[in-house]
């Protein structure tokens, strides 16, 4: 599944924050990911279905790093200026 739209069926809707302190503003996290996204045969192409939604508001300065949270998963990204990232949480 292909789908990297912002909405999605889960109970809770995707949520990007800002990573204060981390680059300079330029950082996001974005969790509470759709079930289809994180269940264990999907976690590979996590990264890439991130990256493709995120690169919609602005040039990242590389892949976002996955990791597993005490609310599951969340992926750091960092955008190449920090007027992206504030479209990213604000969306």
């Amino acid at each position: 599944n292909n789908d990297t739209s912002l909405t999605c069926t889960c109970r809770k809707p995707l949520v990007m924050s800002s990573a204060s302190g981390v680059s300079g503003g330029k950082a996001v996290i974005a969790q509470n990911f759709p079930a289809s996204w994180v269940a264990a045969a999907a976690l590979e192409v996590l990264p890439q279905k991130v990256q493709s939604l995120l690169q919609r508001l602005g040039p990242l300065e590389g892949p976002p790093v996955i990791s597993q949270g005490l609310n599951g998963f969340q992926a750091l990204a960092r955008f190449q200026n920090a007027s992206d990232a504030r479209a990213a949480v604000q969306t």
